[in-house]
């Protein structure tokens, strides 16, 4: 079985694979946002029951969680490998996407637009 560190990033790749935040992830289970967080630091381990309800979201099977010769990224796009590769490198980035599930469209769009803006200055020195 994983320790409780691998448990806990696997947790983490499925839940950012899946575009939830922790948050999101603790209602869906019925569980405390803390909890999730515990998790995926390595500090607690869920139960069983949990994990089956992990592997129920996430549509993986609950080995995916508990066996180190599953690998982690096998279950992501290529696309998701990267984002959750730019989050390990940057943590801040989590924020951006945290902060977006309280926008409207037209507040993304407004982001996107000044990302867009962003990215053309950049471009332009």
């Amino acid at each position: 079985m994983g320790n409780k560190e691998d448990i806990g990033e696997r947790i983490r790749a499925a839940r950012l694979s899946h575009g939830m935040t922790q948050a999101d992830l603790a209602k869906a289970l019925k569980k405390a946002k803390s909890s999730v967080g515990m998790w995926e630091k390595g500090e607690r381990e869920p139960n069983i029951d949990t994990l089956e309800a992990l592997a129920d979201i996430f549509n993986v099977p609950v080995r995916y969680f508990v066996e180190k010769d599953v690998d982690v990224h096998r279950h992501m796009t290529q696309k998701d490998a990267d984002r959750l590769e730019a989050l390990h490198q940057n943590p801040r980035l989590g924020l951006l996407f945290d902060r977006q599930k309280n926008m409207s469209e037209r507040d993304i769009e407004m982001m996107l637009s000044l990302a867009e803006r962003i990215m053309k200055e950049r471009d332009n020195d």
